[in-house]
């Protein structure tokens, strides 16, 4: 089975207007040959709970 993904992450950190940080975390990722045929609805979930945890946990983190 042929294939193969490239991803590109990119996380700012900026000033939020009520004096708090923002953090914006942009992902692209592109899956090639049969990988993105069979695999992307199963990968795009999967990535997309993955940084939902992310989220949560340094929320977390940064609460105390």
């Amino acid at each position: 089975m042929g294939g193969g993904a490239r991803a590109r992450i990119e996380a700012l950190v900026s000033d939020a207007p009520d004096g708090q940080s923002e953090l914006r975390i942009n992902a692209d990722l592109q899956l090639m040959g049969h990988l993105s045929e069979l695999g992307q609805p199963l990968i795009k979930r999967k990535a997309d709970g993955i940084f939902q945890e992310f989220a949560n946990n340094l929320k977390k983190l940064l609460a105390g």
